[in-house]
């Protein structure tokens, strides 16, 4: 994922505008800005579980436990060896 260092490597390397824009557009990385809010939310969590932040049964909603489940379970799975597709998850209305 590209994050603020990654653009701002970038940036002084290419410039900014339209040669910034091409760069982007060439990169592998996803953008932050790319994800969906809910994604980016579930993840922050994932991160803050695994560096043993103390979350307790009602921190979260039951609909957040269970996508919280889902990204485990894909992470544990995920083949290192080839590159992951981002998991879009849209919050239900």
């Amino acid at each position: 994922m590209c994050d603020v260092r990654d653009l701002a490597k970038c940036e002084a390397e290419v410039g900014e505008g339209k040669n910034l824009e091409w760069t982007c557009a060439q990169c592998g990385k996803i953008r932050e800005a790319d994800i969906h809010p809910y994604t980016r939310k579930i993840t922050r969590i994932r991160r803050r579980r695994l560096a043993g932040y103390p979350f307790r049964a009602n921190d979260l909603t039951p609909e957040e436990w269970d996508d919280l489940g889902l990204l485990e379970e894909y992470e544990t799975r995920a083949d290192t060896s080839r590159p992951r597709p981002v998991m879009m998850v849209r919050m239900k209305e």
